[in-house]
């Protein structure tokens, strides 16, 4: 979880050179460049966090590619676009990515013989908050670059877009709360400080 943590120090440092630039010195340019920075990092950090709690060795094998492609196409989007304009298009391509970590997260786990309820463990909760997230703002970063000028829309974009990040803080929140029930008559066969973290050794029993 130190990779979480780790986002969560990121997005709390990044947030206040954005508000200086966005209500105290307004510049779009610099708002825009520190908003990327923070785009890259978040997608660095859940990929990293991913990683992690995913056991597929092919699954594992593509992620840091992902993570430098990812990189190429927010840096060469940034180029092409004005510099007045903020880009979605690796919003769009952010959420998509996360979302298919997520899915093959849940996959491999339904694949495991689990004792402790998924509730009562933090990676379930991380996961949550990231599928409403990524899930709920997926097609308001697909029609932003297009409609964002529209003022029915920005008002329609601040509706949602902060629905789903107070949603996704709030299972962010349970999850970093939660305490996760240790099993003592299972200590033997699951030996991890998550149990959605299943070791790479670990062979579901035969029914």
């Amino acid at each position: 979880m130190r990779i979480f943590s780790l986002y969560c120090l990121i997005l709390f440092f990044l947030f206040i050179p954005v508000f200086y630039y966005r209500f105290i010195s307004p510049s779009s340019n610099s708002r825009f460049i520190f908003l990327r920075i923070f785009m890259l990092a978040e997608f660095t950090c859940l990929s990293l966090f991913f990683y992690n709690v995913i056991k597929s060795y092919v699954v594992k094998k593509i992620i840091y590619p992902l993570i430098f492609l990812f990189v190429l196409i927010s840096n060469y989007d940034y180029l092409i676009q004005n510099s007045s304009n903020f880009s979605y298009f690796p919003l769009v391509v952010e959420c998509i990515v996360v979302l298919m970590y997520i899915l093959f997260f849940f996959y491999e786990k339904m694949k495991l013989n689990i004792t402790t309820p998924a509730y009562q463990t933090t990676s379930f909760w991380i996961a949550v908050a990231f599928t409403l997230y990524c899930s709920g703002n997926f097609f308001l970063f697909l029609f932003a670059n297009k409609s964002i000028k529209d003022e029915n829309f920005r008002i329609q974009y601040t509706l949602i877009y902060s629905t789903f990040t107070i949603l996704k803080n709030l299972f962010i929140c349970i999850g970093l709360t939660v305490k996760e029930v240790t099993n003592e008559e299972n200590s033997n066969l699951i030996k991890a400080d998550d149990v959605w973290e299943i070791p790479a050794e670990y062979i579901k029993p035969k029914l």
